[in-house]
């Protein structure tokens, strides 16, 4: 695949130069590629031009001036940042257009409903933290919502693998930034509001904000709400004042699919489906209350796609576990544990919940918090994890560039005397010690990092994953 510089950039005052493909990150650059420069939020790409023109770019697009001596072409150009996700869709083609694309919105559940979606539904991706593609399958991903150019390349990749349908995250850097300008999102989804990103959104009301962009979009055909949510509820009536469809969940009686009798199970959750489609006994193999909410948003977007609402039922009882979301691992003999992505405040209380549903003995709660991050987080997920564990060990979750003690004091900050803890900055003995010192009958939480398979230290991934830690302990005791 290749395309000429100027009718990428449809400009004239460009050479004639093919380019084979397009990057913004000069560690991934490809001999051919055109490398876009700009300045982000963290790093400024300008400061790496010379490693892509290294690796084989032969142009640059950049915000900036030519800088002297640059050996290849440099175009400069405004709004770089978001006109990569333009350039990508013409380089690719277009890909998107020929797609039928739900995104979801909201602070916990995405990875859930898109990925858990994607398993119900034939012939769908689901794109996200837990990576691309058709699951169980899936290629990895840095972020939540993926990078324009990626998305684009990734979308493209899915319509030679004869996939038309996708579920994608959608999160609100990515709204607010304008990465998915270029794909048309014909169905929204909003799981639900809470604390988070606050060290990039200046307050709650800017963070609902930018949630709240994915429902104002032209091109929206349907809104699948969570309505027990305040949110919810101002996203509901927007779409009922542009005529667009709703469809609703929540244990509200106006949702338009509701729950109830509903009762929880070391394997799972039973209870009856209420609404629009009747009542519809029910199992899924999830834990905690949240994935009722989660499972109602899978049927929604099910329906949405054309599946019937009964079949979507019957085949939920034999999906897969999302990864790293309220993952459950069993060994006999040997304490439950549960491996969750929970990094919030309202994650953890939800997590720690969840877990106390499904158990009558002690929980033992692991769990850290990212350093460059909302610092005002860190005591309160202590005052949770105390409230709600019988016991917490304090570890660390993707330091970056701050020392693992001084995040773990802040945390330790939070705790009321007296309080049952221990502290154990590495994260693999930390977790180690939890599964060693808990009971046949307790049950460990592992909270943070999910599926993640680093360690973020300084400006390093180094790897690591709760999953081969959880397992290895599991390995030496048995």
């Amino acid at each position: 695949m290749g395309m000429q510089l100027r009718e990428l950039l449809s400009r004239e005052d460009v050479p004639s130069i093919v380019v084979g493909g397009i990057s913004s990150d000069s560690r991934i650059v490809r001999p051919g590629d055109l490398f876009i420069a700009y300045k982000g939020g963290e790093f400024d790409g300008h400061d790496f031009v010379d490693e892509a023109i290294k690796r084989g770019a032969v142009a640059v697009c950049a915000e900036r001036a030519e800088s002297n001596g640059c050996r290849v072409p440099w175009i400069q150009a405004e709004n770089i940042e978001r006109l990569r996700g333009s350039l990508a869709a013409k380089f690719y083609g277009y890909p998107a257009q020929s797609m039928h694309v739900v995104g979801v919105t909201g602070t916990n559940g995405k990875s859930s409903v898109a990925y858990g979606s994607a398993c119900l539904l034939d012939a769908t991706a689901s794109v996200g933290t837990l990576g691309w593609g058709k699951p169980p399958g899936l290629c990895p991903t840095s972020l939540t919502t993926v990078d324009p150019i990626a998305m684009q390349a990734n979308f493209s990749e899915l319509l030679k693998r004869g996939i038309r349908q996708a579920v994608i995250e959608v999160s609100s850097h990515a709204l607010d930034q304008g990465r998915v300008n270029d794909i048309d999102i014909s169905c929204g989804v909003f799981t639900n509001l809470s604390r988070d990103h606050l060290d990039y959104h200046e307050n709650m009301k800017e963070y609902s904000d930018a949630k709240f962009k994915l429902f104002e979009r032209p091109e929206l055909q349907c809104g699948i709400v969570n309505v027990d949510d305040p949110l919810g509820n101002r996203i509901t009536e927007h779409l009922t004042n542009r005529n667009i469809r709703c469809l609703s969940y929540g244990i509200s009686p106006d949702a338009d699919l509701q729950w109830t009798n509903v009762e929880y199970a070391s394997n799972g959750i039973r209870g009856t489906w209420l609404g629009a489609w009747g009542r519809k006994n029910f199992y899924i193999p999830y834990v905690g209350e949240m994935y009722v909410a989660n499972a109602a948003a899978m049927l929604l977007v099910a329906s949405y796609f054309g599946m019937e609402f009964q079949d979507a039922v019957e085949r939920m009882q034999t999906t897969p576990q999302i990864p790293g979301r309220m993952e459950f691992f069993f060994e006999s003999g040997l304490p439950s544990t549960v491996l969750d992505y929970a990094h919030t405040p309202d994650a953890l209380r939800s997590a720690l919940e969840a877990v106390r549903s499904h158990t009558s003995d002690r929980i033992v709660c692991v769990f850290g918090c990212g350093g460059d991050r909302d610092k005002g987080k860190r005591p309160e997920m202590a005052r949770i994890a105390q409230e709600l564990a019988d016991f917490v060990v304090v570890t660390s979750d993707n330091p970056r560039n701050e020392p693992p003690m001084d995040i773990i004091n802040e945390i330790c900050e939070g705790f009321e005397v007296p309080a049952q803890f221990f502290i154990e900055p590495d994260r693999a003995k930390a977790i180690e010690f939890a599964v060693s010192h808990a009971q046949s009958g307790d049950t460990v939480l592992v909270a943070g990092k999910g599926h993640e398979r680093y360690q973020e230290v300084g400006n390093i991934r180094l790897p690591y994953s709760d999953r081969a830690a959880i397992q290895k302990v599991f390995g030496v005791r048995t």
